[in-house]
């Protein structure tokens, strides 16, 4: 599908090249500018081997493209979930307890505080992905990481995906009378 600027091409995460034929990877990687790369396998319960390479993997994939071809950005949506750990709860009160007004993770964050503690499979996926991104740029690729909140249905028609987690609890919620006792 084409609209002159935005061009989405359909692969599998889990393939070398994302399944994709030659011709159609030597176009993309001669006449992109930007790669977009905003696919995973999300799963709360499965294990970090069994999400590796439709994440991981995927992700080498598109460093593998940007860095193919015409010079590329990669924008890169990641998620929360890279750092769901204590520590980045704890930095995240202090600074908005800071008076100087500073909020989130730093931009120049290393990581390193969820090096070993996330406790997802998906999550650790993210961090690893993540980290190859960082030495991604560190070898000369432009590019960013985007880290979105939960995204949620459309505003004006309320579509949306209702086999998703938060949707899952709101919906559990409301059929028990129910709402759960969390920070």
């Amino acid at each position: 599908m084409s609209s002159g600027r935005l061009e989405v091409v359909v692969g599998d995460l889990a393939l070398d090249s994302f399944g994709l034929d030659a011709q159609t990877w030597s176009r993309i990687a001669d006449e992109a500018d930007v790669v977009l790369h905003n696919g995973a396998l999300v799963h709360w319960v499965f294990p970090y081997d069994k999400l590796r390479a439709p994440n991981v993997l995927a992700t080498l994939t598109a460093i593998n493209l940007a860095s193919t071809g015409k010079p590329k950005s990669l924008v890169f949506v990641s998620s929360t979930s890279a750092i769901d750990t204590d520590h980045y709860v704890k930095l995240s009160e202090s600074l908005a307890r800071d008076p100087s007004g500073a909020r989130g993770v730093l931009e120049n964050d290393d990581l390193e505080g969820a090096r070993s503690s996330l406790k997802t499979g998906y999550g650790q996926t993210k961090w690893v992905s993540e980290k190859l991104l960082f030495e991604a740029g560190r070898r000369g690729l432009c590019g960013h990481i985007v880290r979105p909140g939960y995204v949620v249905g459309d505003s004006r028609t309320a579509v949306t995906n209702t086999d998703d987690f938060i949707w899952r609890l709101v919906k559990g919620c409301v059929q028990l009378g129910l709402v759960p006792d969390i920070n």
